[in-house]
């Protein structure tokens, strides 16, 4: 939604009137968001400068011999879209010309690589050869800016670090820097693009998702730079056909199979103690040696014709083998194992002290603990018995392993007809990774999948059509594992039933800490994240118009289980309360502890290349983007369990709309324009043509406006809080002396200390978002200047972004303590040479009774590039008590 509503409007009417006069009266047909593939086009004239219509023109891929044939239109324009990426020979001829053929031209994705065709007079038997360009050094008939890397530098490039994500590459782009701050996914590195922040960034394989829509970033981490053919970085979205986000859009393109059998093994082995120097911190720290750190990575890459000429296959494998020890230690203590009998002996009927001393660190098997003999042991005092006390250390053993698997097929089944496929698979199990030096361990495996496929219809000479669909597949969980052993954090799946978390705060007679007990309070967790994608897309070439129309429907599915103290905590302020099982608090929340959102997304855009001039081209696009609304699952969750006086949490005389999380309204006007232009003066002689040579120059500008799409952690963030959670704190013993969250919360229930129909949640601590919930947006433009040299170019480019209702989290109600009972300070009087204390008055006769703590996501931030973002929430948000 943009932050004006009158320039909304102009925005969209300017955008809309353009288009409209532009395009011819084709009807809407739909489209792809993002592509996998690219295309040729051009204009095709005499040695005068004339164009020459109907000249017919056929791409030949040098990899599968597939050929695709167009014929220039009556302004001698030509285009022939959505083909493969890879090398072509393109050959031109026209009734009266000679035969024109330019051999190894460059097709990239996700643009068209321009190749401009002068014929000469003479019999069409006779033939010219130019030879085409490896790269494209300037595009001359588009305002996107785009980065290719193709196999051999992603190979080459020392930024590919083995196993180690290859999203690195992206950093070699101007506007690109390393992201900062932000818990989001990272394929070797997280990225931001022209100032925006790092989880405004659009991740696809193959022109399809491949985003975590839980906190952002890759869901499908590319390790092997074996399966990629190339790499598209685009910076900006002055392009209709790409959005859903403001950032950088990472495109990875999978190999294809071609005439020719190829097959590679490949082995890298990589010894940190053996082969590698300390770092310059390590020097300085002292280390003499490079720690220990040995990394196997075994790969394979076989493809080929299955028919040739036809039918194409191409497979990789990759594994990674990371094996190593880790080392768990602290200056914590833990009852020693003389120390866990003498307390089970005393105590035989005392659950917390039962459950203290079984489940301490030094009873739990992972890793042998040991006592550390660095660190001074001491001793507690429970009741009348003393506890010798220590601090442990163990070796866990971890093997760090990933298999991955690729397949993909091509095949051309018929002249106008194209098809493909892939597979991929991804595991890597995590054995162990939650271990602790407490002795509680878990796993943390995850699994991805992706199978999705394309096809491409050739309508007409001028008309291709390419559909294509995707389902992708997350699952990651933390917890489960080592085959139900003492000290498991357990499976999601059950996740309200995993011990409880026991705290003591008191110290040892030397001071020192205590190790606490049980799962930390947010485990197990976990997610599974499903999308299901269908897009299409039709390119239309008529005249001196290349148009680009679509639609791109994703169904999304996140389910989580998560809920923060579920399963209770206990805090015992010292040993006497332990020995009595009376804890100073219990927290423990009762609410839905696994939720499975859902959402629609829509995209629809349309796009028209208008070449006005063989060296002027207009970009010319709308988009319009719907991505629903998932929060409000909150909303039905809460409302389903108020509307029945047997499940419900807080007072029953209060009206629904203050026991549940609101409803919000769709964002359903997220219109975005996009404009460019693109001009390469001719000058052939004088100063001009000097200064700016003849076709070796481009100036291009354009204005565009994307939106970010809402990441599902701040559904959490309100999930895990009132009104959709009843979070609270008792005093409550210690029910048994195996206390998993079901015991917990069945003794509080049963107690009367968790009651119901008793609690406003509109006075309890809640985190909530601004009714006005809308999608993020940012403006960009550009403007930029290219001038060839050579093999080489140099350019100077101006990128402006203005975000606009970005996310931000603010408390609503703020700490106001000082102001409510007032507060004091201590200064230095120079005139008496003494220290003085200067009260200030409290005021709270002004704060309304009843207010507590708010926090509220929302959208007023507002920064250019990287500024700081600033805002509030709405009114309605401090009026928490009403």
């Amino acid at each position: 939604m943009l932050e004006s509503r009158n320039m909304r409007s102009i925005f969209f009417v300017l955008a809309l009137l353009i288009t409209s006069a532009a395009l011819l009266p084709w009807t809407m047909s739909p489209a792809s968001a993002q592509t996998t593939s690219g295309g040729l086009r051009g204009v095709v004239v005499d040695t005068n400068g004339a164009v020459v219509p109907g000249a017919t023109v056929v791409a030949k891929n040098t990899a599968t011999n597939v050929e695709y044939k167009t014929t220039a239109t009556s302004e001698g324009t030509y285009a022939i879209p959505r083909i493969l990426p890879g090398k072509y020979d393109v050959s031109v001829e026209a009734q009266g010309f000679k035969k024109a053929d330019y051999t190894g031209v460059e097709v990239t994705a996700g643009r068209d690589t321009v190749v401009d065709v002068k014929l000469e007079p003479g019999a069409i038997t006779e033939t010219i050869t130019i030879a085409g360009g490896s790269e494209v050094l300037v595009e001359k008939d588009t305002v996107q800016i785009s980065a290719t890397f193709q196999t051999r530098k992603i190979q080459d490039l020392p930024i590919n670090i083995p196993g180690g994500g290859l999203d690195r590459i992206a950093l070699l782009v101007p506007g690109v820097t390393p992201g900062i701050g932000a818990n989001v996914n990272a394929n070797g590195t997280q990225i931001s693009a022209n100032g925006q922040r790092t989880r405004s960034n659009n991740f696809t394989i193959d022109g399809v998702d491949n985003n975590d829509l839980s906190i952002g970033g890759p869901n499908y981490f590319i390790q092997n730079p074996a399966v990629v053919a190339e790499v598209q970085v685009i910076t900006n979205n002055f392009s209709a056909e790409y959005g859903r986000n403001q950032g950088a859009i990472v495109n990875y393109v999978s190999k294809s199979g071609g005439n020719e059998y190829n097959a590679t093994l490949t082995w890298e082995h990589l010894d940190r103690k053996n082969f590698d120097t300390l770092t310059n911190i390590e020097r300085r720290s002292g280390q003499k040696d490079p720690a220990p750190n040995l990394v196997n990575l075994f790969g394979y890459a076989v493809g080929g014709p299955v028919i040739k000429n036809r039918v194409f296959f191409f497979t990789t494998g990759f594994f990674r083998r990371n094996p190593g020890v880790l080392d768990l230690r602290t200056t914590a203590l833990a009852p020693t194992p003389a120390g866990i009998q003498a307390l089970k002996s005393a105590f035989p009927n005392n659950p917390a002290v039962q459950y203290y001393s079984d489940f301490s660190a030094f009873n739990l098997p992972i890793g042998n603990p040991q006592i550390r003999p660095d660190v001074a042991q001491s001793t507690i005092t429970v009741g009348n018995v003393t506890v010798p006390m220590a601090a442990p250390q163990r070796f866990v053993t971890r093997k760090n392993s990933l298999d991955e698997y690729t397949l993909r097929g091509d095949a051309n089944i018929a002249e106008k007809h194209r098809v493909w496929g892939r597979w991929f698979r991804q595991s890597q199990p995590g054995k162990d990774s939650l271990a602790d030096v407490r002795g509680w361990t878990g796993d943390i495996p995850l699994f991805t999948r992706q199978l999705g496929g394309g096809w491409t219809w050739s309508i007409t000479s001028r008309m291709v059509n390419e559909f294509r669909f995707n389902y992708s597949r997350l699952f990651v969980i933390f917890g489960g594992g080592n085959s139900g052993g003492k000290g498991q954090i357990p499976h999601p799946d059950d996740i309200d039933k995993a011990f409880t978390f026991l705290n003591p705060l008191f110290t040892a007679a030397n001071g020192s800490s205590i190790l606490s007990v049980g799962p930390a309070t947010n485990l197990p967790q976990g997610r599974t994240v499903e999308s299901y994608q269908f897009s299409d897309n039709i390119s239309i070439t008529s005249g001196n118009h290349h148009l680009k129309l679509g639609v791109d429907f994703r169904q999304l599915e996140n389910k989580v289980p998560f809920l923060p103290n579920v399963n209770g905590a206990f805090t015992f302020g010292d040993t006497q309360r332990l020995a009595n099982n009376n804890p100073n608090s219990l927290v423990v929340a009762l609410g839905p502890a696994t939720l499975t959102y859902d959402e629609l997304d829509q995209f629809y855009y349309i796009q028209d290349d208008w070449r006005i001039r063989p060296n002027f081209t207009l970009n010319l696009g709308l988009r319009y983007e719907n991505t629903g609304q998932p929060i409000n699952l909150l909303n039905k969750v809460t409302s389903e369990r108020e509307s029945d006086p047997a499940k419900a949490f807080w007072r029953q005389n209060l009206p629904l709309e203050a026991r549940v999380v609101p409803a919000i309204p769709t964002d359903s006007n997220n219109w975005a324009p996009r404009f460019g232009f693109v001009y390469s003066p001719r000058f052939a002689s004088g100063f001009l043509g000097r200064l700016l040579g003849e076709n070796k120059t481009t100036v291009r500008g354009g204005f565009g406006i994307a939106y970010d799409a809402t990441f599902y952690n701040l559904m959490l963030n309100i999930s895990t809080a009132a009104p959709t959670v009843f979070l609270t704190s008792a005093v409550l013993p210690v029910p048994d002396a195996n206390p998993t969250g079901d015991k917990v919360r069945d003794s509080a229930v049963r107690s009367g200390l968790i009651r119901f129909n008793v609690f406003d949640p509109r006075l309890l601590t809640r985190t909530t978002v601004n009714p006005n919930f809308v999608s993020p947006y940012a403006e960009q433009w550009l403007f930029g200047i290219q001038r060839e040299f050579s093999k080489n170019v140099f350019e100077i480019r101006y990128v402006g972004t203005h975000g606009v209702s970005l996310f931000q989290t603010i408390n609503a109600n703020p700490d106001i303590g000082n102001l409510v009972n007032g507060f004091s300070r201590n200064y230095f009087d120079p005139t008496t040479n003494t220290t003085r204390t200067l009260n200030f008055p409290g005021f709270s006769q002004f704060l309304p009774s009843g207010v507590r703590p708010l926090t509220c996501t929302d959208n007023p931030a507002t920064p250019d590039n990287e500024g700081a973002a600033m805002g509030d929430c709405s009114r309605s948000a401090w009026r928490a008590s009403e």
